[in-house]
């Protein structure tokens, strides 16, 4: 930009050939002249703009950032209710087998249940769901659900004892807690008594 004065300013735009008048010498290049405030005017105009579009750029990319997250955390949690139905058939499974005979181990048609329980406990584990191992475990009220208590002098207190019923996570996040009983001391159990 040149300064004609200090009341004006010169501004050298590129004009397309096309919108050119007719008989105009064919220049990619035209000069005006504006007032300066004018042209301030329009500077400060046209920063604004470039602010605004910046700006709506960023919180366009803000919403796309979160509702990408928002449907991730959609499609990870969709089949959390179908896997949560078949949870119960996987721990029946695991009970039959907990109570089969060696004789009953040795037959065909159980291991080929066995296989298909397994099958089943790799289609859960690839969905992202874990079971949580807590037998001997320090009891966890976000994982656990205590059902009972049992006098058990040689562990440390509020230890898992026994597992009633499994628990599960998915993706971290506990779908199902444990159902556990936990040590209590004697000693424990006589206070809250009185």
């Amino acid at each position: 930009m040149d300064e004609v004065n200090s009341n004006t300013t010169t501004a050298t735009s590129v004009v397309p050939p096309s919108s050119l008048p007719v008989g105009q010498p064919d220049s990619s290049k035209a000069t005006i002249t504006i007032p300066k405030e004018e042209y301030e005017r329009l500077k400060a105009q046209a920063a604004e703009y470039l602010d605004g579009w910046k700006r709506a750029k960023a919180d366009y990319l803000n919403f796309k950032k979160e509702t990408d997250e928002r449907q991730s955390e959609f499609v990870k949690f969709s089949t959390q209710l179908a896997l949560m139905g078949l949870l119960p058939i996987y721990d029946h499974l695991k009970v039959a087998f907990a109570h089969l005979t060696p004789e009953q181990k040795k037959d065909p048609w159980v291991d080929g249940i066995a296989k298909i329980k397994q099958e089943l406990s790799l289609y859960l584990h690839d969905a992202g769901i874990e079971e949580i191992h807590a037998l001997g475990k320090l009891f966890d009220p976000v994982q656990h659900e205590s059902v009972g208590v049992e006098v058990v002098p040689d562990k440390p207190l509020h230890t898992v004892v026994k597992e009633i019923k499994s628990g599960y996570t998915m993706h971290g996040k506990v779908i199902i807690p444990a159902q556990v009983i936990i040590s209590e001391h004697q000693e424990q159990l006589n206070t809250q008594t009185t």
